[in-house]
Order: structure tokens, then C-alpha cells, then sequence
């Protein structure tokens, strides 16, 4: 299982587990009101991203869906190039480098 947490809004953590033995991503938010989850079959994962260079952080993993949804998975300011090889040996998962850095 790899996981990763988000503060999605001031009243909701999200977090993300790949589960290799189950071949699905777990979704599970957490706030005032409860606990909910979501179940995503690998099969529903076209592959992941490993981008230098987000939206949001310096290095992303993003889940990318076959109906074309963009998933973030893990954000950072330090690389996370070990984390995206581990996922993808355990998940059998396609990653892609994308490279958005700006500068030399």
C-alpha cells in the first residue's frame, strides 16, 4: 500500500492508497461529517505522471483516468522520483515523465 494525504479544503482530508494486491486506488476522505470512500480499479487508470514542474508543486504524481480525469496523488518540493519508481513496481503501472521546469 503507498498513501498520501491532502487537506483538500479547511473541512476535508483526502487520502490516496494504491493497493498492488488489489489492484485498485482507494480514496478516503475524512471530515465533520464522516468518513466516505471511493474504489478505483487499475483498469480505470490509463497512467501515471511524474512531473517536474506542477500545478501545484515542484514535483506531482498524477494519476492520469482513460476518460481523460487528472488525479494528484502526491505533491512535494522534493523530488519524489523514488516514490513514483516504487508505485510503478508494484503496480505494474505505466509512468510518464513530463517536464514543465522553467529555466536552466
Amino acid at each position: 500500500m503507498f498513501g498520501t494525504q491532502h487537506l483538500a479544503s479547511a473541512q476535508v482530508i483526502k487520502r490516496y492508497n494504491l493497493f498492488p494486491e488489489s489492484q485498485a486506488l482507494l480514496i478516503v476522505s475524512s471530515s465533520k461529517d464522516g468518513i466516505t470512500s471511493d474504489r478505483i480499479p487499475f483498469s480505470q487508470v490509463e497512467h501515471l505522471e511524474y512531473i517536474q514542474g506542477g500545478e501545484s508543486h515542484k514535483f506531482e504524481i498524477v494519476a492520469v483516468f482513460k476518460n481523460g480525469d487528472r488525479l494528484l496523488l502526491q505533491g512535494a518540493d522534493r523530488s519524489l522520483k523514488s516514490e513514483v519508481q516504487d508505485m510503478a513496481e508494484k503496480t505494474d503501472l505505466i509512468v510518464k515523465q513530463v517536464n514543465n521546469k522553467k529555466g536552466p
